[in-house]
């Protein structure tokens, strides 16, 4: 079995977005998934030019979670952008400090 092989049967059977293009593609045209889902996945093929992959870092595995309240306060009122932001900031900073 192939890499390419490999990875689309992985995305057939999870209807999971595969890192293999053609394994990608052949998996929007295989014939063990229904019509709606190849149309589905078509067009998740087809837009992951427009796509931006934000990986997590592995020194901040749970920064959205510092980072969201802070969010939560600008639109609540509660602080400034400014202010919610340097709080972010140094809330990851220490996050990846006690993960190094």
């Amino acid at each position: 079995m192939t890499d390419q092989d490999a990875q689309e049967y992985w995305a057939v059977k999870n209807y999971d977005n595969v890192a293999n293009i053609k394994a990608a593609e052949a998996t929007a045209k295989n014939a063990k998934m229904s019509e709606k889902d190849r149309i589905v996945y078509q067009m998740a093929v087809d837009n992951m030019p427009n796509t931006l992959l934000t990986p997590t870092p592995l020194q901040a595995p749970d920064f959205p979670t510092l980072i969201n309240p802070e969010i939560d306060n600008v639109m609540l009122g509660k602080k400034t952008p400014t202010k919610a932001l340097q709080d972010a900031q140094a809330a990851v900073e220490r996050l990846v400090k006690e993960n190094q």
